[in-house]
This record gives structure tokens, C-alpha cells and sequence, in this order.
């Protein structure tokens, strides 16, 4: 029997706690590496508002030379996986999971829109914002 081609749904996921959170964003990078890997993808989108928002939590999480390298070039190399920046100006350029840091509710719906994305994992600045995307994606589950 040959090989068939099976359509994996997108998957929705969310952090629970909102605001600066180290923690869920460390579970997000991990959530979206095990769907990298599970979909056959060498790409995970980190997807924050602006290039500004790679300060902080986010060196903290990454270290402050790879959130150089993903503000100079938009990429950052890993063993098996590259890490792309989104923003409202850098649009998604390749297939895989798309970590969703701190953006509002009309970046999320473009996200989800873009055929390049195969699951979203959401870290959400304020509680509004959390609510919001699990009404948006009544199926989400939290990592």
C-alpha cells in the first residue's frame, strides 16, 4: 500500500497566565518545537508586535545574543529548527507553528489566517486578550 497524504488539523493553544511569564513562554518554545517536529516542519514563527518586544522577558528566555540575531536578520538558527520573526511588518515566510507573544487579537486572526501556519500557541499581555482567543478558539488548549 502506498503512502496517503493525511491533513493534520491546526491545533490551538494558549498560555494560562498572562503578562510577563518566563515559564509560558519556555512551554510555548517547547509546544511549538514538538509540533515542528511532529508535522516534518524545520521552521517555528515567533510572532510579537513589534521588534521591540524581543526585550526583556524574551532575552531572558532566549538570551540576549540570540534576540540580537532575530532583530538583525529576522531568523534564528538552531540545531534542527529555525526560529522566524514575525511582526506586523515581517510577514510569515515559512511552513510551521507560530508562537504568538503579547500580540493583540487582529494580529492572532491574520496569523491564523496564513496558510503557512500550522498550529498557534498565544501568550496573552492581559486578561481581556486571554478570554478573547479562548472565545475566538473555543477548541484551544491550555500548554
Amino acid at each position: 500500500m502506498g503512502e496517503q497524504n493525511v491533513v493534520v488539523p491546526k491545533q490551538y493553544f494558549y498560555s494560562g497566565k498572562t503578562g510577563p511569564d518566563p515559564d509560558g513562554l519556555k512551554r510555548a518554545f517547547m509546544k511549538s518545537g514538538e509540533l515542528a517536529v511532529a508535522r516534518g516542519c524545520s521552521a517555528i514563527n515567533l510572532a510579537v508586535p513589534k521588534k521591540g518586544n524581543l526585550d526583556g522577558i524574551m532575552e531572558e528566555v532566549l538570551g540576549e545574543q540570540a534576540c540580537d540575531l532575530l532583530q538583525k536578520n529576522n531568523e534564528l538558527p538552531l540545531d534542527s529548527i529555525t526560529i522566524y520573526l514575525v511582526t506586523k511588518r515581517v510577514p510569515i515566510s515559512f511552513e510551521g507553528p507560530v508562537v504568538a507573544a503579547w500580540a493583540d487579537m487582529e494580529q492572532i486572526k491574520e496569523l491564523n489566517a496564513h496558510y503557512r501556519t500550522k498550529d498557534l500557541i498565544y501568550l496573552a499581555w492581559l486578561d481581556e486578550e486571554l478570554a478573547e482567543f479562548k472565545r475566538a478558539f473555543p477548541v484551544s488548549e491550555e500548554i
